[in-house]
């Protein structure tokens, strides 16, 4: 019994961890290229509209480089100029378009595992 609940978990966790590589589509070498060409100021690299909302996704969760350069407002002057928010100031973010990182995804993933995983372990349980 013991061992049938371990090896839900296990096929559980290793679910989980498949779908996690899913969700980030952009490598992390990609990610410090771009950021790697932003530092000088200007994008000069031909760079695509998910990649570049990809390192500043990347970006914003980095506390140091939020802090010390001036990277965001380059990447976002890069996604305005691309066409991304029908004809805004360069540098300046248009609202309304966040891009989809897979988390929402992930979350409900692991909550429907665990819900159910849970489950299986009271039933077997009692």
């Amino acid at each position: 019994m013991k061992r049938s609940i371990l090896t839900v978990l296990l096929v559980a966790l290793v679910a989980s961890l498949a779908f996690a590589g899913v969700a980030s589509a952009t490598s992390q070498s990609t990610i410090n290229a771009i950021l790697a060409d932003a530092a000088s100021g200007t994008l000069d690299g031909d760079w695509s509209k998910a990649d570049v909302q990809a390192a500043l996704a990347f970006l914003e969760s980095d506390p140091l480089s939020k802090q010390y350069s001036d990277t965001e407002a380059v990447l976002e002057a890069y996604l305005a100029g691309l066409g991304g928010g029908g004809g805004g100031q360069p540098g300046v973010a248009s609202g309304g378009n966040l891009a989809f990182t897979g988390a929402d995804i992930l979350v409900a993933l692991s909550a429907g595992i665990g819900l159910i995983g849970g489950g299986l372990f009271l039933r077997r349980r009692s």
